[in-house]
């Protein structure tokens, strides 16, 4: 992780029961990216790109895409 320098953008839902949410700050905290985010979702559960907080995933990865590529 600490060879980790892209920019790294992170979606995880509070309420995931297969993926610890705490494994997604461990991340943002050990990488060595400048530029990282972490958004973490409310409602959804594990399977975030198709629960009901699917728009906000896409919408959040989007925004991410074109702030890193200057669209």
């Amino acid at each position: 992780i600490k060879d980790l320098y892209a920019p790294l953008l992170i979606i995880q839902s509070k309420k995931d029961v297969v993926v610890d949410p705490y494994g997604a700050e461990w991340i943002i905290k050990k990488c060595s990216s400048k530029i990282k985010e972490l958004i973490k979702l409310e409602r959804s559960e594990h399977p975030i790109m198709v629960d009901i907080e699917k728009l906000k995933v896409f919408e959040e990865s989007y925004k991410f895409i074109k702030r890193m590529t200057n669209n």
